[in-house]
């Protein structure tokens, strides 16, 4: 009752000040003269009276409103997931995941895929890197979802992922499980607030400009080395090679066992089964070593520091004794942008360098195109060593060669001939770099790894294409020192041209 009396008491005071407004503007409009255009040149525009609008609430209104805002009060909010107790990143070098979900107990993460490659008719995707942070102490299963799809799904079986929480030491996750489908790491718990896993150790772009520059700025007695941009990546990183020692003639170092006659004599006959070459020496020999053309492929890097490690070491016997008789020029990255930006398998354009050789671009593949060029600048090339890692051989890295034999007697004049007639061979042979993975190891920072990410080549040497090439080698080698042809060499060459 005593809302409709004042609701009644507002509604009069409103229509009655209404009446005056509008009998006051009535009074004011007669009094005014006739009307007389203005000049256009004045933009003052006439006010009318004014316009009233009379609300009049009545009390069934007022209780709907009552009801809606009590309505409104009570409902509770809307639901919002709350966010996971921990953070997820890989925006960094060589990062490569994307978050798909997380709880407190599951993180979910996809592979990203790279550029299209034309020669393989797909998108490829197998590394993965990518921190977690904010967790220590607590369980976490790290689910990679389209494992089952990635390029090599054979490479999960008995996979075993890495983390480390300083990014120098790292060591397996020994709860790495494999489905078939999704590959499922867990940490059982968290080690520490900031832990990085990878598909294999990475090995920056940083880490590469420390090996050039500490290469370049070694000094006597060491060897000489000689550094030279030999071109630019799409994304404008250098395609940096290092030259160790001098091209030039060498000499035999004396050969003495005492002074009898005896001793005389078997000196002559230590020499007498030599090559010409090695028994009175001659022009040096011209060695290519070149790695990280597959970027997914970080344990090359790590092999190529422990060689270039012993390329530099002035006590190392084996070492002194090549770069007597070689000039050997060393690309530890001929793939920096797809190293970068976290691929497995090609460029930042998506071509897979190791397919390009035959006819490289500028505008495809620069990184081919430029080492080619500048190989062939060099004169017959008479090794080139090609060091790469296998997604089936999980523990060892393993090294693919163009292996030219100083003594054949047809010597490929360019590397182009060789790329042509014997595209993706696969060698093991030379005694320096079965030690330098060993090396490798020794010079990471931070130690050994439960798993090494870069070791000898003794396992990688048992697979069926390394063994019969190995096989095929060794006969051809017997052939030619008989003086014969070697059919077994030409079957093994067509048959060992399928993945690399």
């Amino acid at each position: 009752m005593l809302a409709r009396v004042v609701n009644a008491q507002l509604a009069g005071r409103v229509v009655s000040r209404a009446r005056a407004v509008a009998a006051s503007s009535a009074t004011h409009q007669s009094a005014r003269p006739p009307f007389t255009p203005r000049p256009r040149a004045s933009s003052r525009r006439a006010r009318g009276p004014p316009i009233v609008v009379v609300v009049v609430a009545s009390s069934s209104s007022s209780s709907a409103f009552a009801a809606m805002s009590s309505s409104a009060a009570s409902a509770p909010p809307p639901q919002q997931t709350p966010p996971p107790p921990y953070g997820f990143s890989s925006a960094f070098d060589s990062g490569n995941g994307e978050l798909v979900s997380a709880t407190a107990d599951v993180l979910t993460v996809r592979m990203t895929e790279e550029p299209f490659t034309e020669a393989d008719g797909r998108r490829h995707f197998q590394w993965f890197h990518f921190r977690v942070t904010g967790n220590r102490g607590n369980n976490l299963a790290i689910v990679i979802a389209n494992a089952g799809e990635s390029s090599y799904p054979d490479g999960w079986d008995g996979y075993k992922a890495f983390i480390s929480a300083d990014r120098k030491t790292w060591t397996r996750v020994q709860e790495t499980s494999y489905d078939g489908a999704a590959l499922t790491i867990r940490l059982s718990p968290t080690p520490s607030d900031c832990v990085h896993l990878a598909y294999f150790v990475p090995y920056a772009h940083e880490k590469h400009l420390d090996l050039v520059a500490r290469a370049c700025a070694s000094a006597a007695p060491g060897p000489i080395v000689t550094h030279e941009t030999l071109g630019l990546t799409l994304d404008g990183r250098a395609i940096d090679a290092l030259r160790f020692g001098e091209p030039g003639v060498w000499t035999p170092e004396p050969r003495a066992a005492g002074l009898s006659p005896a001793d005389a004599a078997a000196v002559v006959a230590s020499t007498a089964s030599a090559p010409a070459w090695e028994r009175d020496g001659g022009v040096k020999r011209n060695v290519w070593i070149i790695a990280r053309q597959h970027p997914g492929e970080s344990m090359a890097s790590w092999w190529m520091e422990g060689f270039v490690g012993r390329l530099l070491d002035p006590e190392d016997a084996v070492a002194k004794k090549a770069l007597r008789r070689a000039v050997v020029r060393v690309v530890p990255c001929v793939n920096p942008d797809g190293a970068a930006r976290g691929y497995l398998r090609v460029n930042a354009s998506g071509a897979n360098l190791n397919r390009e050789w035959e006819t490289p671009s500028l505008e495809r593949s620069p990184e081919v195109y430029h080492v080619r060029n500048a190989m062939d600048a060099t004169g017959p090339v008479d090794l080139m060593l090609d060091v790469h890692g296998d997604e089936a051989e999980a523990r060892s890295p393993h090294t693919g060669s163009l292996a030219f034999n100083p003594d054949t007697p047809r010597r490929l004049s360019t590397p182009s001939d060789a790329f042509q007639l014997h595209p993706d061979v696969r060698s093991y042979g030379t005694t320096l770099s079965r030690t330098a993975s060993s090396s490798a190891e020794r010079a990471r920072p931070g130690g050994t790894t439960a798993e090494p990410a870069c070791r000898a080549n003794s396992s990688a040497r048992t697979r069926g294409r390394a063994r019969t090439f190995s096989a095929c080698s060794r006969s051809s080698t017997a052939a030619r020192r008989r003086g014969t042809s070697s059919p077994r060499r030409r079957r093994c060459r067509r048959g060992s041209t399928a993945s690399g």
